[in-house]
């Protein structure tokens, strides 16, 4: 079977078939990221284009487990050779092509040569028919646009991936967008406001330009966005500070002053999204497949519902002179407790927190914050999320 363009027979690679070709591969313990028009559509979050292929970025020695599991979904190699590129090609003229990576990001091109991906590239996370995917960060994917003559196609996938200059006036942003680390790899400095690709509902941008921009700061600095969404880009305030791991009593007491100016907000906007399924779940809202028994340990708890930061863990960044600065406010309402719960299932999950910070918070809370992120992580694809081993571990 011949690959690349013009192959006979062709069938463009739809998000579904994406999300099955990741799956495959996760599924049997490999690392890939997407590169290429699916990178660029994971990080908008949704399909954009028609994709005539998909592009993997994968690890050089995990090549013929890479082709062993495309060879299961039918893909077979049909053009290039490792330790290059190659395409494969399904029975119906769908293609994949692999880039393998050495350690150190390097990259043996056909024409000779060698290009090192950025390590700090390979930090992107996007979605793909409802499954996160690992993929280059906007930074890196407009990176390799450069040196060759773009089609529009090209051009199409720039404005997704960095703000175009009319973007830019519309904000009344002034300098050259400057890539910020962090987060999932989309987000751009432009003086004094970060540019973000909207990854919210609009009412929810309302909401927030409406009832937080009000706030007073009190030992915080809030993140306030500009009410405008302009060709799918969102801006808000710049805050000077940095995350650091182990500060969890630190990040929970931010939250609880944070939580004290919120106390007579309005709830927000609700939208189904995997988060909202997730927190439905862990508040007994609806019954969900396989955690029946978790939710058969709930228990009732006494706080009174408001207005919360849903994911502060990552999300409060500190300075040696400034008060602590909250960014990237998913709004919730529910009890402050299961905010700082949330801190602390993060913390033991993902932050190598020690088993003794399970007791900086109550149990029935803790629970729920570990219900809602291992339901999140099953809606976005993962299979036996860490969350709700952690959570039975408790029981």
């Amino acid at each position: 079977m011949r690959a690349g363009r013009g192959r006979e027979p062709q069938k463009d690679m739809s998000a579904e078939e994406v999300a099955r070709i990741v799956g495959r591969l996760e599924g049997a313990g490999l690392t890939v990221w997407l590169d290429g028009g699916w990178a660029v559509d994971a990080l908008a979050g949704r399909q954009t284009r028609a994709h005539d292929d998909l592009d993997l970025v994968v690890r050089l020695d995990e090549v013929p487990a890479v082709e062993r599991e495309l060879a299961a979904l039918g893909y077979d190699r049909a053009g290039g050779e490792p330790p290059m590129s190659f395409e494969s090609v399904d029975p119906e003229g769908r293609q994949v092509d692999s880039h393998p990576i050495a350690e150190d990001g390097a990259y043996r091109m056909r024409e000779g040569g060698i290009w090192h991906y950025p390590l700090r590239g390979l930090a992107g996370r996007g979605v793909v028919a409802g499954r996160i995917v690992r993929c280059l960060t906007a930074e890196v994917q407009v990176i390799t646009h450069a040196g060759y003559e773009l089609t529009d196609k090209d051009l199409h996938d720039l404005r997704l991936l960095k703000p175009a200059q009319d973007v830019l006036e519309t904000f009344d942003a002034r300098g050259e967008p400057e890539p910020l680390a962090g987060g999932s790899g989309r987000a751009w400095r432009v003086g004094d406001l970060v540019l973000k690709p909207l990854d919210r509902s609009p009412e929810e941008i309302a909401w927030q330009a409406e009832h937080l921009v009000p706030v007073d700061d009190d030992g915080f600095r809030l993140e306030r966005p500009h009410p405008q969404i302009v060709d799918g880009w969102t801006a808000w305030t710049f805050l000077e500070g940095r995350h650091e791991p182990g500060r969890w009593l630190d990040v929970i007491a931010v939250g609880e002053r944070l939580h004290a100016a919120l106390r007579e907000l309005p709830p927000p906007p609700r939208t189904r999204n995997p988060w909202q399924v997730g927190d439905a779940v862990a508040w007994g809202e609806r019954p969900y497949d396989g955690v029946e028994d978790l939710l058969a340990a709930l228990r009732p708890v006494d706080g009174v519902a408001q207005v919360v930061h849903g994911d502060l863990c990552g999300n409060v960044l500190f300075h040696e002179t400034l008060p602590p600065a909250v960014i990237d406010f998913p709004a919730y309402f529910r009890p402050p407790e299961y905010a700082s719960a949330i801190v602390v299932a993060d913390a033991l999950c993902w932050e190598g927190a020690p088993p003794e910070l399970a007791g900086a918070v109550d149990l029935q809370y803790l629970l729920r914050a570990l219900i809602y992120r291992g339901v999140t992580a099953i809606e976005f694809g993962r299979d036996d999320p860490r969350e709700l081993a952690v959570a039975r571990s408790l029981l």
